[in-house]
């Protein structure tokens, strides 16, 4: 898979979009209009930050739509996807006290460049995750994750060698709202990733590699090392460390996916309520199954069901008291979009397939 830009004879064609909105507010500002996190500012909180979602995915779906199509008739790389996963017992928190979780995924190619067999694409991956909570002391979590990848892919003499380098951020949503007077050292992160795949036979590859990123609830290295095999025309199996997938194809049209992997990440909060900063970090693992639906000119319809489960949370209230805490294993639902060769994204990292 490559997540395409467009290009035209070996030339980079970058396509600016942007969204423009309101000012955000100053920090002491909105600690002033939110002392007590009312129902009524949970639901405005969750309006404008799908507000802005929403207007971003418009303006950057629109840029495309009035772009021509690349020499090879392969449209842009995008995809939207939304995640929920119900409410869910914190066990090690205060009586009662549960925890939901919304996510919102775009991810878009930018530009490409093609330099004879080797392929260079920009892309721009976001990831905005709430969590709400019942029975904590303190106002639900806005986190959000902007990175740019850097994706290579260059065969080498029988050996495909891909991997990217993902500069960005991750930080609560006060901080991004101001972002040139908040954004500090603590917020700018760098994930990557580097594999490599040995043809074996026809019909299965070896998998070996590095990924240096948040997986597992911080930033870490961790070997990449599996199996891939086609095992008949219509079924492809991925087994590797530390994720797995399963791909059948009924049709053309229709393909039915089963796949595992780590959900954990991190971001830095800056909490005005209880005066001081910390690292939100979060763990799990999911298995999600998906169906996805080919509709007309490269367009795609993903629908998944899954499971997350072995879940922490580890985090402050408003109270400045510390919790480290279990979360109950929990439903996941998930409906999204693709254009071109856009991969679905998966968990709290890169869109990287």
């Amino acid at each position: 898979m490559g997540a395409r830009g467009l290009v035209a004879n070996d030339r980079l064609v970058l396509r600016p979009v942007g969204c423009l909105g309101k000012r955000a507010r100053s920090r002491g500002e909105e600690a002033q209009d939110h002392p007590v996190l009312t129902d009524k500012a949970r639901s405005d909180s969750v309006g404008t930050s799908v507000a802005v979602v929403v207007c971003t995915a418009v303006a950057l779906t629109a840029g495309i739509a009035t772009t021509s199509r690349a020499d090879d008739g392969q449209w842009p790389a995008v995809a939207i996807h939304y995640v929920e996963l119900p409410a869910a017992d914190l066990p090690s928190a205060d009586a009662d006290a549960q925890v939901r979780t919304r996510e919102y995924r775009g991810s878009f190619g930018l530009a490409t460049l093609d330099v004879g067999q080797i392929t260079l694409d920009l892309l721009a991956d976001y990831q905005y995750t709430r969590f709400l909570y019942d029975e904590v002391s303190g106002r639900d979590r806005d986190l959000h994750r902007l990175q740019f990848p850097l994706v290579l892919r260059a065969p080498a003499g029988g050996i495909d060698v891909s991997g990217y380098l993902a500069p960005g951020i991750a930080a609560s949503s006060n901080v991004t709202r101001d972002f040139l007077d908040e954004a500090g050292g603590d917020d700018y992160f760098v994930t990557a990733r580097i594999d490599a795949r040995f043809e074996r036979n026809s019909e299965t590859d070896w998998i070996a590699g590095l990924a240096f990123d948040r997986a597992f609830g911080r930033i870490g290295l961790y070997p990449i090392i599996g199996v891939e095999s086609q095992l008949s025309e219509r079924t492809a199996l991925r087994l590797t460390f530390p994720d797995s997938k399963l791909s059948f194809r009924p049709n053309a049209r229709h393909e039915l996916s089963l796949r595992l992997y780590p959900a954990g990440s991190e971001w830095h909060v800056v909490s005005e309520e209880s005066d001081r900063d910390f690292d939100y970090r979060t763990e799990g693992w999911r298995v999600q199954g998906t169906w996805t639906i080919d509709g007309f000119d490269q367009l795609r319809m993903d629908v998944s069901l899954g499971w997350a489960f072995r879940r922490h949370h580890d985090f402050f209230d408003d109270r400045g008291q510390r919790i480290r805490t279990d979360v109950d294993d929990a439903l996941l639902i998930s409906i999204g979009l693709r254009l071109g060769d856009a991969p679905i994204p998966y968990g709290n990292e890169v869109a990287y397939e």
